[in-house]
């Protein structure tokens, strides 16, 4: 499998660039090469000549390109401060090749010193100087000069002030003090305003939609003006999920004290149709999953989503012998804005069947839930109830009293399957709450920031169930970034206190886990001694686990529409049998590399991970994986 892979990748390569064959004669660019360049790196300047167009096209150098790439190195250090940059081109030519040299000498760079006239008395100059990247001292630089006018204008609309520009001023450059003069010169030409009335338009006065537009509003009539109130509110209506289109308006043509806002909207369609599936490679198993859905908005209840979501996964192991099916039915009711806004409310109606390595079950499920952020976006909570009952069937040998002689049952055997409540029916219910702080930059793809959660799970009989338990997992992750790299971090733990479903027993292992181990084999065994057959096991899971982990994620480039990248990776964990026997200090550690390729934001990954401590056996390759994993790690 490794194998293939680099094939495919050296093949990728390979066809991603272009060859063109010279005739007898002809001239062609060679190469290009930068000398004397300290602060700026080659791979840097050298991709923005119009000259590299030609390199790459087989095309001999241009005179007047040339001139004009001279130019365009003088202007990119210029922009970082040293106006007194020299820049020299000569075309060295050997036999039909010519190579482009340039040569540079960089000169002293100039430091900043910032100016800012005309501030509101409601921003002190000191808080506007921090909120710029650009400092006093700093080495000069004209991308963060710009980007500090739109910095300033924010910061004064913010403070109420719509009617606001940022003078287009000329930097001033003393050579001989070495110093660069950023001015910021403030314009305000109307008062500081407030909200007036809120317009909203392709709904009907009084609808439902419209006050539940109105109930998520992040802002009244008579508050201070201010953009961050607007945008906030734009991604607030969005996440109703009921508009295709919102677009909000303040009205600033006026000079005045009040700002009146309108806000249109567009209905979303109300029928929607899912289909999806992967595929999974895991050492010992292969994985495929289905996944079909609709769901329904009613006319008259648009707050209402009533669906439909089917899922089907089988894994089966490398041998084909062995056939795990999984397939969930589930109907919900969703109800936006329950009882105030922003609270979500949700009933489920459904029905299992899924096979693991000790049995498969089968039964329905009920849940009830509700969900709300806590007074910011960034933390939410999530409370419910859920109620499933489940039969057992196809256990596994070792859990068989009957196996291998049905006329005289195992009575040890019979006991332990007693003991793990697979000799009848369960009954499970339980109260389960969920709280989230999520700081990540970007859910999907973070770069920087955190995310904690602990959810807290309590099996009672007061919520129809058999079993009374307590069930703990806080999770906690970290992402720094590292100029284009990112280092993420993630610590997780699992335990139960009091009755232990069978259902509820913890796993680990796999390709979003610890790529040590195949998914779910990093857990307890069952084994039993069978004399006509010999020792046998089966996977059962533990009543704790603890996974802590770090990756480096490192783009590499671009190959043809996708981002490829590597990963370096440290992963470990277990999972004991009893959690008093959890050791922080003794976990399975397995340690690899990855590749990555990104399409827009679909993200596939290629993992080997190879096992460091409390291995079976000394061979390199029984204690080296392969996976394949679809998004990030975590």
């Amino acid at each position: 499998m490794v194998r293939v892979l680099l094939v495919v990748l050296v093949f990728a390569v390979g066809c991603g660039g272009k060859m063109r064959a010279h005739k007898p004669g002809e001239i062609w660019l060679a190469s290009i090469v930068v000398k004397g360049n300290k602060s700026i790196e080659e791979d840097d300047l050298i991709p923005g000549l119009a000259l590299d167009r030609s390199r790459r096209d087989g095309r001999a150098v241009d005179p007047y390109q040339l001139s004009l790439d001279t130019k365009r190195i003088r202007g990119a250090y210029q922009r970082i401060g040293f106006f007194d940059v020299k820049v020299d081109a000569q075309i060295n030519r050997e036999d039909n090749a010519e190579t482009v040299v340039f040569t540079v000498v960089e000169g002293p760079r100039v430091k900043a010193r910032v100016v800012i006239d005309g501030l509101p008395p409601e921003i002190p100059k000191e808080r506007a100087l921090a909120k710029l990247e650009l400092k006093d001292g700093d080495p000069w630089d004209y991308e963060l000069y710009d980007d500090g006018k739109e910095v300033v204008k924010a910061l004064i609309e913010e403070a109420g002030y719509p009617h606001v520009e940022v003078d287009e001023s000329v930097v001033t450059v003393d050579r001989a003090a070495g110093v660069a003069v950023a001015s910021y010169r403030i314009v305000i030409t109307g008062p500081r305003a407030t909200f007036g009335d809120v317009k909203i338009l392709g709904l009907d006065d009084g609808s439902i939609l419209d006050a539940a537009i109105r109930g998520r509003l992040t802002f009244a009539t008579g508050d201070s003006y201010s953009p961050r109130a607007l945008a906030e509110t734009e991604r607030s209506l969005f996440e109703l999920g009921r508009f295709s289109q919102i677009r909000i308006d303040p009205d600033r043509s006026k000079l005045g004290p009040i700002v009146p806002v309108t806000i249109t909207v567009t209905l979303a369609s109300r029928h929607e149709v899912k289909l999806g599936g992967g595929l999974g490679y895991e050492p010992l198993t292969y994985e495929a999953r289905v996944r079909a859905g609709a769901s329904y908005v009613p006319a008259d209840y648009p707050l209402w989503t009533f669906s439909v979501d089917s899922r089907l996964a089988a894994t089966v192991d490398h041998s084909f012998a062995d056939f795990e099916p999984k397939i969930r039915i589930l109907g919900t009711a969703q109800r936006l804005e329950m009882f105030r806004p922003r609270l979500i409310g949700e009933l489920g109606i459904g029905f299992d069947f899924f096979t693991v390595e000790a049995y498969t079950a089968t039964g329905p499920l009920l849940r009830l839930g509700a969900s709300t952020p806590l007074g910011v976006r960034w933390l939410t909570l999530q409370a419910g109830w859920s109620f499933t009952y489940l039969s057992f069937t196809d256990l596994d040998r070792v859990l068989d009293p009957a196996f291998p002689d049905p006329a005289n049952p195992d009575p040890v055997t019979a006991i332990r399957r007693a003991q793990l409540g697979l000799n009848r029916n369960q009954r499970l219910g339980r109260f389960e709450q969920t709280i989230a702080a999520d700081l990540r930059d970007n859910p999907l793809e973070p770069r920087r920031g955190g995310f904690i959660s602990l959810r807290v799970t309590e099996g009672t009989p007061l919520a129809g169930g058999a079993f009374s338990y307590l069930q703990l997992q806080p999770d906690l992750r970290a992402y720094v970034p590292l100029g284009r790299m990112v280092l993420a971090f993630r610590l997780r733990y699992g335990t139960i206190l009091g009755d232990v479903p069978v259902t509820e027993r913890l796993f680990s292992g796999g390709a979003q886990n610890h790529r040590g181990f195949s998914a779910r084999a990093l857990a307890p065994v069952e084994t039993r001694v069978v004399n006509e057959v010999g020792t046998i096991s089966v996977l059962i899971g533990g009543e704790s686990f603890l996974e802590a982990g770090a990756e480096l994620r490192v783009p590499l480039g671009e190959l043809g529409p996708f981002l490829v990248g590597s990963t370096l990776f440290l992963d470990g964990g277990d999972v004991p049998n009893d959690g008093d026997d959890l050791d922080p200090f003794n976990l399975h550690w397995a340690a690899g590399f990855g590749m990555f390729l990104k399409y827009g934001a679909f993200k596939i990954r290629f993992d080997l991970g190879h096992r460091l401590n409390r291995t079976t056996t000394d061979d390199f390759v029984e204690n080296t994986l392969l996976f394949l994993g679809v998004g990030e790690t975590y």
